[in-house]
C-alpha cells in the first residue's frame, strides 16, 4: 500500500497536495510553455539577425551609390574644366583676330569703312564675352547641382548611420532582456 507522500503509490500527498494528479501535470505544462517561449524567442532573434543583415546590405548599396555619384561629379567637373579652357582659348584666339583686324583697319584710307568694320568686330567681341559669361553661369549651375547631390547623399548616409545605430542598440537591448528572461526562467526551472 502507498503511504502519504509516496508518488508511486497512486496518490502522493505532500502537505495535502496531490502530486501525481495536480503538481506533476502543472510542472509538465509549465515546462512545455517554457520550451515554446524559448522557441518563439529564438525565432524572433533569427528575424532580428535577418533585419541586421538587410541593413548591412543597404549600407553597402548606399556606399556603391555614393562612389558612383563621386565618379559622376568628377566627370562633370572635368567636362566643365575642359569646356572653360576651350572657351577661353576661343576667346583668346578671337581677341588676337580682332587686334589683327584693327591694325589692318587702321591702315585703310577710308575712315568710315574702318569705323564700321571696328564696330562690327566690337559687336562680335561683345557677343563672345556674353557667350563666355553664359558658359560660366552654366558651369556654376552644374557645380551647384553636383554639390547639392553630394550634400543630399551625405544626409542620406548620416540618416542611415543613425538608423543603423538605433536598430543595433534596440536589438542589443532586446537580446539582453531576453537573455535575462531566459536566465530567470532557468533559475525558476532548477
Amino acid at each position: 500500500e502507498g503511504k502519504a507522500g509516496d508518488i508511486d503509490g497512486g496518490v502522493g500527498l505532500m502537505g495535502g497536495l496531490d502530486i501525481k494528479g495536480f503538481v506533476l501535470p502543472f510542472v509538465k505544462k509549465l515546462g512545455e510553455d517554457y520550451v515554446r517561449a524559448i522557441e518563439s524567442e529564438k525565432e524572433k532573434i533569427q528575424n532580428l539577425k535577418g533585419d541586421i543583415e538587410n541593413v548591412e546590405s543597404s549600407k553597402e548599396q548606399l556606399a556603391d551609390d555614393i562612389a558612383a555619384m563621386k565618379e559622376k561629379i568628377k566627370a562633370i567637373h572635368e567636362e566643365c574644366t575642359n569646356t572653360k579652357q576651350e572657351l577661353e582659348s576661343q576667346i583668346s584666339s578671337k581677341r588676337r583676330q580682332i587686334q589683327l583686324l584693327e591694325s589692318k583697319i587702321s591702315s585703310l584710307d577710308n575712315p568710315e569703312d574702318a569705323d564700321s568694320t571696328i564696330q562690327k568686330y566690337n559687336r562680335r567681341y561683345e557677343e563672345l564675352l556674353e557667350l563666355q559669361k553664359k558658359n560660366r553661369e552654366e558651369m556654376r549651375a552644374n557645380m551647384k547641382a553636383v554639390n547639392d547631390e553630394i550634400r543630399n547623399a551625405m544626409e542620406l548616409v548620416k540618416k542611415y548611420e543613425e538608423y543603423k545605430k538605433k536598430t543595433v542598440e534596440e536589438v542589443k537591448e532586446y537580446l539582453e532582456r531576453k537573455e535575462e528572461e531566459i536566465q530567470n526562467l532557468r533559475l525558476l526551472d532548477s
